[in-house]
């Protein structure tokens, strides 16, 4: 992505973090609104693993799984009879997602912890993943591409990334927001775009698309099943030029997510102080 479509990206992206935070805030506020049973689900510590993403990982022993995106609550129990299951949940607006739930005094089973999609193996190490699993979030990012390639390097070789998202999400909110990209499938092939541009991640990438479904999904829903066949020739440690990366990066989010805890603590925003 070159400087000029970077910072449009971002200033789209940053218009996005107010909605999302008054959206989180309400559904924490009300127990889910809409969706009680989601919330009631995500605040069980003992609930089941997904049955169909448990197929995906290794037998036996212990196995990491990463999910991307995570929002406030990871959607991701760890219970299961074959194997222990670590998970560990991201998000860009960690913080702000905190600052939420500790209003409301609610902690969940597993933390969201600070992470950007484009940015994995600036937190984390190759190859440091058996899964890596994103919700309804990758169309939300400054870059899905990159965070592919990203969940890419941080995933085993013969590990797989796992997307399920809405199809063509931008289109159908007009591009308002975090809307920004569109993911849908073109001749058999996951395809992402927006009204600039598109690109099948498989032309770049050492990964094959192993399985594409929106069968057992909601509608309008797609599954990209990803398996990682090789690693990135540049992989390497690079420990000081990480954490640099990753404190610019979470310094640049943080500034954002500041601006949206001073609107919410607004007395007519109805948001406790």
């Amino acid at each position: 992505m070159t400087p000029d479509l970077t910072r449009l990206s971002v200033a789209a992206w940053s218009a996005g973090i107010e909605p999302e935070a008054a959206f989180w805030e309400n559904w924490t506020k009300t127990g889910g609104g809409r969706w009680p049973d989601d919330f009631v689900a995500r605040l069980r510590a003992g609930r089941q693993f997904d049955t169909g993403l448990e197929s995906l990982l290794p037998k036996g022993g212990t196995v990491r799984v990463l999910d991307v995106g995570a929002g406030p609550m990871t959607v991701l129990g760890v219970a299961s009879s074959e194997r222990t299951i670590q998970i560990l949940a991201v998000d860009p607006l960690a913080d702000l997602y905190q600052h939420i739930l500790t209003t409301y005094d609610i902690a969940p089973p597993i933390p969201t912890v600070f992470a950007t999609a484009e940015d994995l193996s600036a937190f984390f190490g190759p190859s440091t993943f058996d899964l890596v699993h994103c919700q309804n979030a990758l169309d939300h990012s400054f870059d899905p591409f990159c965070g592919i390639e990203e969940m890419l390097r941080v995933v085993k070789t013969g590990g797989h990334v796992v997307l399920r998202h809405y199809i063509n999400e931008a289109e159908y909110e007009d591009y308002a927001g975090f809307h920004q990209f569109n993911f849908d499938m073109k001749d058999g092939r996951f395809h992402i775009w927006n009204r600039s541009s598109g690109i099948f991640p498989d032309e770049y990438v050492h990964c094959e698309t192993i399985f594409t479904t929106s069968a057992n999904r909601p509608a309008r829903s797609v599954q990209v099943v990803i398996r990682k066949t090789g690693e990135f020739a540049d992989m390497s440690d690079g420990g000081r030029f990480r954490q640099r990366v990753c404190d610019l990066t979470k310094g640049l989010i943080n500034h954002f997510v500041s601006l949206s805890i001073d609107k919410l603590r607004r007395p007519d925003a109805g948001f406790p102080r």
